[in-house]
């Protein structure tokens, strides 16, 4: 916690943060309108509020802009002043504000935003909005993970950075993917009772069947997972007792655990079994 307090607050040093801040502040001032609209608004969709998922990926997106943040920290000041790593940041900035205003206004209307094909304007908002902005932010924090594996600033630490470039691209790869298995699916439900009511706490995934954002959770959360793993890794290597072979060895070992883990959750939904049933 202490490192992330101390790169937020040095984050206006790091050259090309400040559309990713404007968009953590969207993202944070949809989340509180729609905290505050699902304590008044008694609309649902699929048995729940309709402001759960805007409230849902509003943090999730805002969780992620923080972790890209957190990661341009420790890549060559140097290169992040190219204007081409501007386009990159902005178009990020650009495809996040995107997915999260989309989400919420269909909330607002009592809409579905995803699997929602049913006028021309929802289709291209699902397919063409959210389908390429989803894309544009994966790619670019592929990007962003070979960056600071190839371009670290001096002196980073080679459990943050092993950590940071494999949770990035090995996150984007199996969220690409995973996201791109449920586009082509008219629900996330597999089997069980088509509704989001009673579903696990907090996540909401379905305890009667089959439920592909398991597995979405799992493959984009890979994102936030493995920097920590690599965080701690350096903490407890200050003396160099850990060495880094060793360091090295475990994340990459974490990264295969966390790919199978991907793999049987997916099966898992596809049998129609829930992660934990009723």
């Amino acid at each position: 916690m202490y490192e992330l307090r101390s790169i937020i607050m040095q984050s206006q040093s790091i050259p090309r943060v400040k559309s990713l801040w404007i968009t953590i502040y969207l993202s944070g001032a949809l989340l509180a309108i729609s905290l505050i609209f699902i304590l008044v608004d008694p609309r649902s969709l699929n048995d729940i509020s309709v402001w759960v998922k805007p409230i849902k990926f509003n943090v999730s997106f805002g969780l992620h802009l923080l972790t890209i943040i957190w990661m341009l920290s420790y890549i060559d000041p140097e290169v992040l002043r190219r204007k081409s790593s501007g386009v990159i940041v902005g178009a990020m900035s650009i495809a996040v504000a995107l997915e999260v205003s989309y989400i919420t206004l269909q909330a607002a209307r009592g809409r579905p935003s995803h699997f929602n094909f049913e006028t021309l304007i929802e289709r291209l908002g699902y397919q063409v909005v959210m389908g390429v902005s989803v894309l544009i932010i994966v790619l670019l924090t592929f990007y962003i993970g070979v960056l600071l594996l190839r371009k670290p600033k001096p002196g980073v630490n080679v459990g943050i950075r092993w950590g940071g470039a494999i949770g990035l691209c090995l996150g984007s790869v199996l969220t690409l993917v995973v996201a791109g298995y449920l586009s082509s699916r008219s629900a996330h439900w597999v089997s069980g009772i088509p509704s989001d009511e009673g579903g696990l706490p907090i996540v909401g995934w379905s305890r009667t069947g089959g439920d592909l954002r398991v597995t979405h959770f799992f493959a984009t959360h890979l994102m936030q997972f493995l920097p920590l793993v690599g965080l701690l890794l350096d903490k407890l290597n200050r003396n160099g007792r850990l060495g880094t072979i060793f360091i090295i060895t475990l994340i990459t070992l974490l990264s295969l655990v966390s790919v199978v883990i991907v793999y049987l959750t997916f099966i898992q939904a596809l049998r129609g079994e829930a992660l934990i049933g009723l």
